[in-house]
């Protein structure tokens, strides 16, 4: 019906197309409406702007909690041709973070995790560094980490994961109640020359979880150290949040 409303009124005004015209701009264009998107969660609120190129490899985030999660499909790299190097980084960046109540904000976590494989020779070197930007002042903290002795023969498909922490309450000179956010997870894999060796990497999992600052943490509540509750709530995460994309 739509077509033939299209057919009949061709011609008939500038006014239709121009309308005509904005309406196939909105059907080809969707990411012209792209824009921060904000995951509200128990306490914490996180805002994203979704025009980011890493969406393309962390995939969308979702929110659990107080954690964002996320599951990549295709954040991977490989090399198969003898001597060759192959490196992959995305930078995903929450422009804001703040508590849902106001009040400052504490220790930050961050967890990438995945899994590879080495024949024949080779190495892979998985990298995760969390960034931390006040809004406020631009004062800046940061930490590196990674998997690290990953090389030679590995027999079948081995695992890997790096855990961060931060704590903002403590790293900046004062109280933090906004912050910028970065997640940077970068994936190397590297090839013997003169050799059939076969190296790839990828990440499964990633995640993040800020606290409130202990001052401002509800009545009763007892702080569980950041690290080990994000490594433990991994596998946890995956099947969580695969049920939840499948609702």
């Amino acid at each position: 019906m739509f077509l033939m409303y299209v057919v009949c009124n061709m011609g008939r005004s500038s006014k239709f197309l121009s309308f005509l015209a904005a309406a196939l701009v909105w059907t080809v264009a969707p990411g012209a409406l792209a824009g921060p998107v904000t995951l509200v969660g128990d306490n914490i609120s996180y805002v994203y702007d979704d025009s980011q190129a890493a969406l393309d490899w962390f995939g969308t985030p979702i929110i659990i909690g107080d954690t964002v999660a996320f599951i990549p499909s295709e954040f991977r790299s490989e090399s198969l041709i003898p001597g060759d190097l192959s490196d992959v980084t995305a930078e995903f960046v929450f422009s804001s973070v703040y508590a849902n109540g106001g009040g400052a904000l504490g220790e930050v976590v961050a967890l990438a995790e995945g899994d590879y494989g080495i024949s024949n020779g080779g190495a892979i070197n998985p990298n995760l560094e969390l960034i931390l930007e006040d809004n406020d002042s631009s004062e800046l903290i940061s930490e590196f980490g990674s998997d690290p002795d990953l090389s030679g023969n590995q027999i079948g498909i081995q695992p890997w994961e790096v855990a961060l922490s931060l704590d903002a309450g403590i790293g900046f000179s004062g109280p933090v109640t906004d912050l910028q956010i970065t997640l940077d997870n970068s994936l190397l894999a590297l090839t013997l020359p003169e050799s059939d060796s076969v190296a790839w990497v990828q990440t499964k999992l990633a995640a993040l979880r800020v606290s409130l600052a202990p001052l401002t943490s509800p009545p009763g509540d007892v702080p569980v150290p950041g690290v080990p509750l994000l490594m433990g709530l991994g596998l946890g995460l995956i099947s969580l949040v695969r049920r939840k994309k499948a609702s």
